[in-house]
């Protein structure tokens, strides 16, 4: 994931600054985290790293980016604000790899490492490269990585692109949590597409109350994928959530999946058992019948918000069956083991109330 340097008029192109250094010099990374400054890198300075400012000094940053003058004998670069500049500059310096890239971005509180496993089956089964970035690891062209969060941090999200757009990737599936939205990890993503899975409580402990919560959700839908420079951009939402009119954006095409309701992607019949679950959805006015070895009934509402989506860029019928029926199991999500004596036996990652009461 190596970088060339950029020159400083390079990466601040077309964004409003002050202050800018009349020495157009050559910067050789970018961050924010004064423990990875060398020479030659750019320091975007936060209210939370305010205090690795001499840090950051002293292991050889060139320059500053900061919403307000600081005291440091290197030039200093004003923005109104950092979060922001920080995600296009990031951007920039690695080539604005999300512009080459179709973006599909998975949240809500359940289902988006599923729903990403099965955007990868089946954008694989219909001939085209597929990235993942999510909870279980981040994945493409035959690298693996384990992940330090489920959505990396903005300059090492760019660089995961970068390097994703020159090993030959053409779609990008990856999970987008509320962390890494309210943190803004996800700036300068240019996004082609916003997935909503469903809404309930999680992660208090950060967000603290609910609203909060739904609030940091809703950022991909109202503030994301709105400001996405793709000419093409849409939303798919899951119709049955009481909260889904919360997340629809406006001005923005949607597409709705449901379980229980006429929708762009609905479910006509189930048949369900420990082995098995067999579909005949309704998908744009056609019916697809497939057998997949995920159960439960929020794996149905998955496998119609990936077909859906999928059918959306363009996949045709065979490969959203294809795809799905030769997905055998999504680790830690309902997995089932090798069963003996005709034991069911399943590894769920469920810990919270909605996703435990959905498994039982």
């Amino acid at each position: 994931m190596g970088k060339k340097g950029m020159r400083l008029s390079e990466l601040f192109k077309d964004l409003e600054v002050g202050g800018t250094p009349a020495d157009d010099m050559e910067i050789k990374g970018i961050t924010k985290d004064s423990r990875k400054v060398e020479e030659g890198y750019l320091f975007f300075l936060t209210a939370s790293n305010l205090r690795y400012l001499k840090d950051a000094e002293r292991r050889g940053a060139s320059a500053f980016v900061s919403a307000s003058p600081i005291d440091v004998n290197r030039p200093c670069i004003l923005v109104k604000d950092v979060e922001a500049c920080f995600g296009r500059v990031a951007s920039a310096f690695y080539g604005r790899p999300s512009e080459r890239l179709t973006i599909i971005g998975v949240t809500g509180t359940n289902g988006k490492t599923t729903t990403t496993f099965l955007l990868e089956s089946i954008f694989e089964r219909a001939g085209r490269k597929v990235g993942v970035i999510g909870t279980i690891e981040y994945r493409y062209a035959g690298v693996r990585l384990k992940p330090p969060n489920t959505t990396p941090g903005v300059d090492m999200l760019q660089a995961l692109l970068s390097d994703m757009v020159q090993s030959g990737v053409e779609v990008v599936v990856m999970e987008v949590s509320s962390h890494g939205l309210d943190q803004r990890r996800v700036e300068g993503v240019e996004f082609d597409c916003a997935i909503f899975t469903n809404i309930t409580h999680d992660h208090l402990d950060y967000h603290v109350t609910e609203e909060a919560y739904r609030e940091a959700k809703r950022l991909l839908f109202h503030y994301y994928l709105k400001r996405s420079r793709k000419k093409r951009k849409f939303a798919v939402l899951n119709l049955d959530d009481p909260w889904v009119e919360y997340f629809v954006p406006p001005s923005i095409e949607c597409y709705f999946f449901s379980i229980s309701k006429r929708a762009n992607a609905f479910l006509e019949r189930l048949e369900e058992s420990l082995e098995a679950t067999e579909i005949c959805m309704v998908l744009g006015g056609e019916r697809i019948t497939l057998r997949s070895s995920l159960i439960g009934g929020p794996n149905v509402q998955n496998i119609l918000c990936a077909c859906l989506c999928a059918s959306l860029f363009g996949v045709d019928k065979d490969a959203l069956k294809e795809g799905v029926e030769q997905l055998s199991s999504v680790p830690g999500r309902l997995e089932r083991l090798k069963k003996d004596k005709g034991i069911h036996v399943f590894v769920d990652y469920a810990h919270k109330p909605g996703a435990l009461k959905n498994d039982l």
